[in-house]
């Protein structure tokens, strides 16, 4: 039909646009998403944090920040705690990511 995603949310004024977007559980215009402070437990091998970002991937979660030091976080020997941050869309999103880690056999707590 020739109209773009852009032209569409160009005729849609704020005030729809933000019913709508409490319909779908998303942020309305000039909100700011939700962050998500998170340590997850790896193992400390190579592709361990290629294996996590992969989920969180599928998960469509934009990664802000990592921190990553092994001798802060007290682990054991062989393995490493990642400090992440994430950009969510809300509540369901995040509880959305946790699920995911947890099938995948992370531990992991959210900080914030």
């Amino acid at each position: 039909m020739g109209t773009d995603v852009h032209e569409v949310t160009e005729l849609i004024t704020p005030g729809p646009a933000q019913a709508l977007a409490g319909l779908l559980g998303v942020p309305g215009p000039g909100e700011e998403l939700p962050l998500l402070w998170h340590w997850v437990y790896l193992l400390d091998r190579p592709g361990s944090l290629h294996q996590l970002t992969r989920i969180l991937t599928d998960c469509e979660a934009n990664i802000v920040q990592t921190s990553h030091n092994r001798s802060y976080y007290g682990v054991n020997l062989g393995d490493t705690v990642i400090e992440i941050t994430l950009e969510t869309r809300g509540a369901a999103h995040i509880a959305a990511i946790a699920d995911a880690l947890s099938a995948a056999g992370y531990r992991h707590e959210r900080v914030h």
